[in-house]
């Protein structure tokens, strides 16, 4: 009969057993029940504290304390560059992020800077042009597109010297200059009365510098979700399938209960037309909030940097 053969763990030792002999067989050995064939290996359960297991924490002991200090130092080197890698790009993608907010709030009162100035330019420029008489006319009407911007800007007509003294500030970016804005309180949207330049004006304190209303140009915004102060969901009904001919409106607090609890919002913005009066029109525009909210309902002050006087030339 041939002899089971059992290769102990963690040397080249292998033994033969006969019939009828012992032998201990411990955890990691490996069994050859036909010498040369069908291997298995013998483990024991993990709270078996075996010869062989002890043996190889022991090794494991002796490799860790005499391992190399040098590559210990390595990997930890390694792992803080790691860590402060991670923790800059972190911040770098925060900083970008907050940019890229930045720079779409800047882009977006550029672009009512550049709105009011358009509308400012056609207005005097409407005395010569008459573009208001064209409207009611369709076979003048349909002529007046984008070229207007260009008559104006070349047309060397003293008429047209302030609407061309605008669209030559907007091609040199010598924009209105934004001072601030506030959001109406939702309480009262309801009843809420345009801001005009008059406002502004009359809310300014005696001082050094005086605003008149040629220098402030007043933009509010208007933001809903298509049905003013009104739940859009409100007027949408839904059917139970597509047999179904009976329609019904979903309750907002079976919908969500993220939704929000003001449907429209409105922003009023102020600009100065005039760089070096921003620091007098923004403090005329607390004071107008004070005297119609009692607080003051803009997010933050205008920067000091704002308010320094510049002066640019045409």
């Amino acid at each position: 009969m041939n002899p089971v053969v059992v290769n102990k763990c963690g040397t080249s030792e292998r033994k033969k057993v006969y019939a009828r002999e012992t032998l201990t067989v411990l955890h990691g050995d490996v069994i050859e029940f036909i010498p040369g064939h069908h291997f298995f290996k013998y483990v024991s359960l993990p709270n078996d504290n075996t010869e062989c297991n002890t043996q190889k924490r022991h090794r494991a002991d002796d490799d860790a304390i005499g391992g190399s200090k040098e590559e210990v130092g390595r990997k930890k080197i390694h792992k803080e560059s790691e860590n402060k890698a991670n923790n800059s790009s972190k911040a770098l993608l925060a900083e970008a992020n907050k940019g890229s907010l930045q720079r779409s709030e800047e882009a977006i009162r550029n672009f009512h800077a550049i709105e009011l100035m358009i509308v400012d330019a056609l207005v005097k420029a409407n005395g010569y042009l008459q573009i208001s008489a064209q409207i009611h006319d369709p076979s003048e009407y349909w002529k007046l597109d984008d070229s207007i911007i260009k008559t104006i800007e070349t047309a060397l007509i003293p008429e047209l010297k302030e609407s061309r003294d605008l669209i030559l500030r907007i091609r040199r970016r010598n924009l209105y200059q934004y001072c601030n804005e506030y959001a109406v309180p939702k309480d009262m949207l309801e009843h809420f009365k345009d801001v005009t330049t008059k406002d502004i004006v009359c809310s300014q304190k005696s001082g050094p510098v005086t605003i008149k209303e040629e220098d402030v140009a007043v933009s509010i915004v208007r933001i809903d979700l298509t049905r003013g102060k009104d739940n859009p969901l409100e007027s949408i009904n839904f059917f139970k399938d597509y047999e179904s001919n009976y329609k019904f409106p979903i309750p907002d607090d079976r919908v969500s209960h993220l939704l929000p609890a003001s449907y429209q919002d409105m922003i009023v913005r102020v600009y100065s037309k005039t760089p070096e009066l921003v620091g007098a029109i923004s403090e005329a525009f607390e004071n107008f909030q004070l005297k119609t909210y009692g607080v003051k309902t803009q997010v933050h002050e205008t920067p000091e940097k704002k308010k320094q006087r510049r002066r640019y030339k045409v």
